[in-house]
């Protein structure tokens, strides 16, 4: 006999398998061999070679990449090869979709909004038809997440651990959540330090990993040098106008020694450059913040092969403006295509807004211990990425702005009920 809870998860259930098969969908109408990023590449070539030495023999640098996604392609690489990333980012898809609908659905949110804008999402169908590992990490985040306002802070901690492993720009996110957890369950201390002590386990073993290897304790051998070419070269490219490959190329020939040692050096190089311009960098960093809310139409249509080869419009963007960025990318395409960008970001802007409306709501209702920990979520990976950001680095928390889209749709009918309960009972 099914209970009540039965009933109530598997709806949800049913619901998520929209967005999954249209992610599907996408991969098949692309191609499932078709990888439009240059990172997927470097993903696959770690996955096959995760148990001969990892990045050894390869063509990607030492330490380059984590570990963490390369490990769960290497489950299915044996038997799919390049296609591996199907089994692993459609089925952590489908896990995202059913814990945001059942979240929606513990906020009494109706269902049917929260499945059109993830069915709609061109960026989580873009990531999840691609060998990107934005969509494993998004699960695991959203599983921490889940564990922490549940109080398991240890399987919490775990979780958000393997995300690291996935993805480094979670690396600092156990501070905030140890902050929330200390204000949520002052009483759960010793709780609180096995949080702690498990959410860098995994970062640690890794370090410890590359020492025994590569004389470097250290998780990568790309945080320095993300630094120096992407945030600063971001500030560069902004004041002086010089193309980011050009900074890149000319800052290049300054490093030298093994991929650590250089990484060790455009740390310094950047830290001594943000310390003599700050005030130019400042600036910089506040320009890119609007980068953050980036439509991310762009990623599908190069994913389905309808735009492609229009790289650097970042960068362009970073120069020139949106006007030029906008003409570098669609030239010489179908107006259709133009026309379909344009429909999309509509509707995009009026999630943004939708999702606005409900953080307004959220604030006026004073819910704070709600509202606190996703303003923190949303920050955290709005300012970490800074000086790089596009549409990808929102994908994490995409999940949160569509929950505030839907919420005024709830508000409103929850509205009408009480005033329409209110009138029967005065007949």
């Amino acid at each position: 006999m099914i209970d009540i809870r039965q009933k109530k998860l598997s709806v949800p259930a049913i619901l998520a398998l929209i967005p999954a098969v249209l992610a599907l969908l996408t991969a098949a109408w692309g191609g499932w061999s078709y990888q439009p990023f240059p990172d997927a590449g470097e993903y696959l070539t770690l996955a096959g070679n995760f148990f001969g030495g990892f990045e050894q023999n390869t063509n990607v640098p030492d330490g380059w990449r984590a570990p963490g996604y390369p490990a769960l392609l290497s489950l299915f690489y044996w038997g799919l090869g390049g296609y591996a990333y199907l089994p692993v980012n459609l089925l952590c898809w489908y896990f995202i979709c059913f814990i945001v609908l059942n979240m929606g659905r513990e906020w009494r949110l109706p269902l049917w909004g929260i499945t059109l804008l993830l069915s709609v999402s061109a960026g989580m169908l873009t990531l999840s038809a691609t060998a990107l590992s934005e969509v494993p990490f998004t699960l695991f985040l959203l599983l921490n997440i889940e564990l922490l306002r549940r109080k398991f802070l240890l399987h919490s901690a775990l979780m958000l651990a393997i995300a690291v492993l996935i993805r480094p720009a979670a690396m600092w996110l156990w501070v905030l959540e140890a902050l929330w957890a200390a204000w949520q369950f002052p009483k759960c201390r010793r709780s609180l330090i096995w949080f702690v002590l498990a959410a860098n386990v995994l970062t640690a073993l890794w370090c410890v990993r590359n020492y025994a290897i590569f004389e470097h304790f250290a998780f990568s051998s790309h945080s320095g040098r993300y630094l120096l070419f992407y945030k600063v070269g971001h500030a560069v490219a902004k004041s002086n106008g010089v193309p980011f490959e050009e900074f890149r190329f000319n800052t290049m020939q300054k490093l030298s020694g093994d991929e650590f040692e250089q990484d060790t050096q455009a740390q310094k190089l950047a830290t001594a450059w943000i310390t003599n311009n700050f005030p130019q960098f400042a600036v910089a960093m506040l320009s890119d913040l609007p980068n953050f809310l980036m439509p991310d139409i762009n990623g599908f249509m190069e994913r389905i092969k309808v735009i492609s080869g229009n790289r650097g419009t970042l960068d362009v963007l970073h120069r020139s403006g949106a006007a030029a960025a906008w003409k570098h990318y669609f030239s010489n395409s179908e107006p259709w295509a133009v026309w379909l960008t344009v429909l999309y970001i509509g509707g995009y802007a009026l999630t943004l807004l939708f999702a606005f409306a409900g953080l307004m709501i959220l604030l006026w209702q004073r819910r704070w211990r709600t509202v606190v920990p996703l303003l923190l979520l949303i920050g955290y990976f709005w300012l970490i990425p800074c000086g790089n950001l596009d549409w990808r680095f929102r994908m994490p928390v995409w999940w949160v702005f569509i929950l505030l889209a839907v919420y005024p749709v709830s508000f409103v009918s929850e509205r009408r009920r009480g005033r329409h309960s209110g009138e029967a009972e005065q007949n």
